[in-house]
């Protein structure tokens, strides 16, 4: 009858297997790469960077757009509960 030790064995022994494949895989993918010129590859990082940085100040105008928006509304909603809150107590004086 199998107990939960040798169960666990049996997964680290498997766990072990596994990671053998992916060690061949990325060594693979590691000598296809170097046959592309490094220069490629910086102007390609640096492709990558602009093109990430763009989004990210598209992203972070967008946000700041929307804050505005936001804020104003809360102005305008602070303004009109003071508003209703001032008009009755004017209106008992007058």
């Amino acid at each position: 009858m199998p107990t939960i030790e040798s169960e666990k064995n049996e997964t680290e022994e498997e766990e072990m297997d596994h990671e053998p494949a992916e060690s061949d895989k990325s060594s693979d993918e590691d000598s296809e790469s170097g046959s592309v010129d490094d220069d490629e590859i910086s102007d390609l990082d640096e492709e990558e960077y602009d093109h990430r940085r763009t989004h990210c100040l598209d992203e972070m105008a967008d946000l700041e757009r929307q804050f505005s928006d936001i804020k104003e509304q809360c102005i305008a909603l602070s303004v009109l509960m003071m508003l209703a809150t001032l008009c009755p107590i004017h209106c008992r004086g007058v």
